[in-house]
């Protein structure tokens, strides 16, 4: 099984890359795949050498803790993750995230200064800008020093 995960990151690699060549030649920008946790590595290691960021779909916000079938950051970024999502709708709808656990990701992700994504709406309601600035207004209260603290990973 691990020799099929394997190939299959490979292969998804590939194909990535041969996308960007398009993508180059239009203008600069950062691409990043947020693959299944299970294919994180190999596709990070795969693409290790190349211009795709990879990255993680979900984690948990605490730094230690018991938080079982929740991955932690540190066990993300030996993993290859580079980027972080937090609020995609999926979470929220399916698995109950609200708000505040969205915003504890997002502070936790600043504080290490690490890339993060921060999903404020894909349901059609949501997507009306006076929506989308409370959604963003709601999912990202600085409330510590957060963004002063020092970081441990740059931006570049």
């Amino acid at each position: 099984m691990r020799k099929i995960q394997r190939w299959q990151a490979l292969e998804y690699v590939r194909i990535l890359s041969e996308g960007l060549d398009q993508l180059r030649s239009r203008e600069t920008a950062e691409v990043f795949v947020l693959p299944p946790a299970t294919l994180l590595r190999d596709m990070a290691t795969a693409g290790a050498e190349g211009p795709i960021l990879f990255g993680a779909q979900n984690f948990h916000w605490e730094e230690e803790g018991e938080f079982t079938g929740e991955l932690s950051i540190d066990l993300l970024l030996e993993a290859g993750a580079t980027v972080f999502m937090a609020g995609h709708a999926e979470r929220r709808i399916l698995f109950g995230e609200q708000n505040e656990m969205v915003n504890r990701k997002v502070l936790r992700t600043l504080k290490e200064g690490l890339r993060t994504i921060l999903c404020i709406g894909e349901l059609n309601w949501e997507l009306a800008p006076d929506q989308r600035r409370r959604n963003l207004e709601t999912n990202f209260k600085p409330r510590c020093a957060a963004s002063r603290s020092r970081t441990r990973r740059s931006w570049s």
